[in-house]
């Protein structure tokens, strides 16, 4: 899977190079909201799943004009509560994501209104479980790929985007859930505009 996205970003740029004439690189922070819907299975409870704010970082670029290619890179913090009946517990997963993302320019002027989607993919880099009693670390899936799509604005050399992340694999290694979960992740970030 690390191949094909790698594979991906690269085909990306090359086939738009001739295209460029613009390029900016968009250093940002922000916040992400992170669910997964469980059903009872192999466990023997129905725990409720919600969402606790968590953090993000990184850097993207911006190949192009109208149309533009948007690969990027972050490292994420997010937070998940799963409630089992009287007890709950908060699971932070680390990582970092990968971004393949398309863009398009509805506004280009002072102000810039952009829409973009595309593929991603988030490495589990370390997962914090609170010593819960049902899952450990290692009943996680390491990889997740994942579509994005999200609406963003520029103002000066200011920029803002307000993404969703819906993952493709399944969130567990094992068969814990009847209806296989993944994640769902919205994000805000906001940051700096570097180039022309």
């Amino acid at each position: 899977m690390k191949k094909v996205m790698w594979s991906l970003v690269v085909i990306l740029c090359i086939a738009t190079a001739p295209l460029v004439a613009q390029f900016q690189i968009n250093p940002q922070i922000g916040v992400n909201y992170t669910d997964v819907d469980v059903e009872l299975s192999d466990i023997g409870v129905n725990p409720k799943t919600h969402s606790k704010a968590g953090v993000l970082a990184g850097v993207d670029l911006r190949l192009g004009t109208k149309v533009y290619v948007q690969p990027g890179l972050f490292v994420i913090g997010s937070k998940i509560g799963y409630n089992f009946g009287t007890d709950e517990y908060e699971i932070t997963r680390y990582g970092a994501k990968l971004k393949a993302l398309l863009g398009l320019k509805l506004i280009d002027s002072a102000f810039r209104l952009r829409v973009m989607g595309g593929p991603s993919y988030d490495f589990q880099l370390g997962l914090n479980g609170d010593d819960n009693p049902y899952f450990d670390k290692e009943d996680f899936k390491k990889g997740i790929f994942n579509i994005d799509a999200g609406v963003g604005i520029d103002v000066l050399f200011l920029t803002a985007e307000l993404g969703y992340s819906w993952a493709f694999t399944e969130t567990f290694d094992e068969n814990f859930f009847d209806n296989k979960p993944r994640y769902e992740s919205i994000y805000f970030t906001v940051g700096i505009v570097l180039g022309e």
